[in-house]
């Protein structure tokens, strides 16, 4: 069976490959340490083991997530995934299926499988997420519409997209209603570290230089606009996290942020270090 008429949001992993290899080596010791930490703390091994595997997945999923929003340049995903890392030994395990959700949103706007975008993936999507908005919080309404109305009208277009973004306006708008509102309570700190994140990032979504790297089947380059496309949702996302959950909108979206960290980490060096060096010399 061919999985590819099924979903295109799933990508093989060549492992003779270094930056991929080295990803599965650092899951590995991620859920070693992780494990092995949790169960000298006095934690039963059971329950260890599952922390350990969850941090393992957080942190490939990180590194998946980053791969979508900056394709040509390996190693912003392995420092997105070594800094997810050292935050969840430092925290806790962000949400999985957040993580998830926008790693799937992110996919089939970038169309980096190279495969049609089937009517499951893009159900897949809307159900994750209709979940997470009823779970979490009313914002990711607005997120998951936008990424439907913009996959619709981007080339190459998903029409039916334009529907699955009606309905999540409407869920959006009524769960507002009932809600009435997010805590708007935000704190200094959390206002500098939205503005701090998003002054670094802005240029990695404007100043963006044209993607050099082909889809899965190596039949046709990636998309530029659409990888910039996939910068601004995560933007999005993270600004109305911050802006109407505060504190607990970055732990849930910290993911995310170290994401665009990297990225913008990546941007800085590519293209402000040639003139450091010309005014050196």
């Amino acid at each position: 069976m061919n999985i590819s008429r099924i979903s295109s949001l799933i990508r093989s992993i060549d492992t003779g490959y270094f930056p991929n290899l080295l990803i599965l080596v650092l899951s590995a010791a991620v859920l070693l340490l992780i494990s092995i930490t949790r169960f000298l703390s006095g934690i039963p091994v059971n329950y260890s083991l599952v922390d350990g595997t969850a941090a393992a997945i957080a942190v490939f999923l990180s590194w998946a997530l980053t791969r979508e929003m900056d394709p040509d340049n390996d190693y912003t995903a392995i420092l997105a995934a070594f800094l997810v890392a050292g935050y969840i030994y430092l925290n806790a395990v962000p949400n999985l299926l957040l993580i998830l959700w926008l790693l799937l949103i992110f996919r089939i706007l970038s169309r980096t499988s190279g495969n049609e975008v089937t009517m499951i993936d893009s159900l897949v999507v809307f159900i994750v997420g209709v979940w997470i908005i009823l779970d979490h919080s009313w914002i990711f309404g607005p997120v998951m519409s936008a990424f439907y109305i913009l996959d619709s009208r981007l080339p190459p277009a998903g029409r039916r997209h334009l529907y699955f973004a009606i309905i999540s306006i409407i869920i959006s708008v009524v769960l507002i209603g009932i809600k009435n509102s997010e805590s708007m309570e935000i704190f200094l700190e959390v206002f500098y570290i939205l503005f701090t994140i998003t002054v670094l990032y802005i240029p990695a979504i404007l100043i963006s230089k044209p993607v050099k790297s082909m889809d899965d089947k190596g039949k046709a380059f990636l998309s530029s606009k659409r990888i910039q496309i996939v910068r601004l949702i995560g933007l999005k996302t993270f600004v109305m996290a911050a802006l109407l959950i505060g504190a607990d909108g970055l732990v849930m979206l910290s993911t995310l942020w170290i994401a665009m960290v990297s990225v913008s980490v990546t941007w800085l060096y590519a293209n402000i270090m040639p003139y450091l060096r010309i005014l050196n010399d």
